[in-house]
């Protein structure tokens, strides 16, 4: 009897460990089918991220244009040498290389060449013509990829309207930062896959996301208002506004000359110009700089001179955009409020005519 119950109960035993595995192994099924079916998206796409370099395209900025359709904003096109290190082979010749094209030193070369990264960019901004030369060499290790610098046709024209744009063609001041959104488009990328070393796999290939440009922008400034601002005087020919702010400069003796053109029936700015302006193709360039000393008499300041902060305390007030920054009196806009008064006080009618010498 008593080993019937025995047999009975190591029977029961095993059927409920035997029904315990088949339930996990239907759930672990279960689980594996979920992954393998409804998932395998997700996962294939990990997979490829996890195997796969991305390099980064940028978008072509979007160009700023007057109210013609005069592009004074353009890109131009250049390119980003970079470097990969578990995929160069022989690192002398790219270091070499890389001296000879670029013109960095060989202590800069050979840093970036030895340094283990993903990828390490070398320089940007070089000239397409020097990178097409790099891409002959056909280095192992080394990548070309083109990119967009920006250009400014007009050189110092509106400069400090328009604004200009850093290294990486990010706006920094200007209608170029104020309108970063709008300009700066999405960049792509370049996809290759890679080894478990890092090592880009030939076999493979590469696939590209194409880049999506930014959008142009068109503000009311007609370049040619904004190269002809004003009259110099009564009967004399249109000169430009630059030669106007010049010779305001020369006669008054001003530090800087402020010019705005608007167009009275809807307000908009049709020309500003800020003199001295600044070559925006070069803006962190110093023009020669002078300042007063203690007999009276104008020094001449090197700007190689100054400590870091004082250049750049230097190039703040170069770009700085006096127009809408700085205060000043109204001058000759307060003339529409004393219309406004005698029209409606009935001193004087539309038809009343005055002459001031």
């Amino acid at each position: 009897m008593a080993d019937q119950q025995n047999r009975f109960f190591h029977r029961k035993k095993i059927m409920t460990i035997f029904f315990i595995c088949a339930l996990v192994l239907i759930g672990l099924f279960m689980r594996l089918l979920y992954l393998m079916v409804w998932r395998a998206d997700y996962y294939e796409e990990a997979a490829t991220r996890l195997h796969e370099r991305e390099r980064s395209i940028k978008a072509a900025r979007g160009r700023i244009l007057d109210r013609n359709g005069v592009v004074l904003a353009d890109n131009k096109t250049v390119c980003t040498v970079s470097v990969i290190h578990n995929q160069i082979t022989e690192p002398e010749k790219v270091i070499a290389m890389l001296v000879k094209e670029l013109g960095i030193s060989e202590t800069e070369a050979r840093k970036r060449v030895e340094k283990y990264s993903s990828m390490e960019r070398v320089k940007s901004n070089v000239d397409k013509s020097i990178g097409d030369r790099i891409r002959e060499y056909d280095l192992a290790g080394v990548k070309v990829d083109e990119d967009y610098k920006r250009y400014y046709p007009y050189g110092d024209l509106a400069s400090k309207v328009l604004g200009f744009t850093g290294g990486d063609n990010q706006g920094i001041i200007g209608l170029e930062v104020i309108y970063e959104e709008t300009l700066q488009g999405e960049p792509g990328m370049i996809l290759t896959v890679t080894d478990a070393k890092g090592i880009e796999v030939d076999t493979a290939g590469e696939r590209r996301v194409e880049p999506v440009p930014g959008w142009d922008l068109r503000i009311s400034i007609d370049r040619n208002i904004q190269e002809y601002a004003a009259q110099l005087a009564e009967n004399t020919p249109m000169r430009s506004a630059v030669q106007k702010a010049e010779q305001a400069c020369a006669t008054k003796e001003a530090d800087s000359v402020y010019i705005i053109a608007m167009d009275p029936q809807n307000g908009e700015i049709l020309a500003m110009v800020n003199y001295p302006e600044f070559d925006l193709n070069d803006p962190y360039t110093l023009p020669e700089l002078t300042e007063w000393k203690e007999d009276g008499s104008i020094a001449v300041v090197d700007p190689s001179t100054l400590t870091a902060e004082q250049k750049q305390e230097k190039l703040n007030a170069m770009w700085r955009n006096g127009c809408i920054n700085d205060t000043y009196e109204p001058g000759s806009t307060f003339k529409i409020i004393t219309m406004a008064a005698g029209l409606e006080e009935g001193a004087v009618s539309v038809d009343d005519r005055f002459y001031c010498p």
